[in-house]
């Protein structure tokens, strides 16, 4: 797993998932609290994976560390939820949930996303018509991929 070393994918999204709840509270302000998150992810190995489970909770217990220390200082800034490390769960649980010929390893995360059907409503279309040029990152990202010329 060289690229797993490296951690660039993981530190990006570790960035906006960072930048995204204070993004909402400076452009929408009281109305980002009402907005709804979906029910934490889960993370599922399945035995045709190209990972061990052991890789696999190694590189959550990794991208784990990186989130906490990106987070230090700014805590509640993931929607104040507490940045809770990946957590595997028990056999029992796991074959309750899933079919363990197929699933090795089921792990807890604490990511979440908005929730889409709670976001049809008057916060969605808030959060649509926020001019790009108060996003200060769209110009910049758009000329820097190369697609503004």
């Amino acid at each position: 797993m060289p690229r797993m070393r490296r951690l660039v994918t993981a530190r990006t999204m570790i960035r906006g998932a960072l930048a995204f709840a204070p993004f909402l509270r400076r452009h929408l302000g009281e109305v980002s609290n009402r907005l709804q998150t979906s029910v934490p992810a889960v993370y599922v190995v399945h035995r045709d994976s190209q990972h061990s489970v052991e890789a696999v909770a190694s590189y959550l217990d990794t991208v784990h560390r990186a989130v906490v220390n990106a987070a230090t200082g700014r805590e509640t800034d993931y929607f104040g939820l507490k940045l809770t490390a990946p957590a595997a769960w028990p056999d029992f649980r796991l074959c309750s949930a899933f079919n363990p010929r197929h699933a090795l390893a089921v792990f807890d995360s604490p990511e979440v996303a908005i929730n889409p059907p709670c976001s049809r409503s008057k916060f969605a279309l808030e959060l649509l018509l926020i001019p790009i040029s108060k996003c200060g990152w769209a110009e910049t990202s758009f000329m820097q991929s190369g697609q503004g010329d």
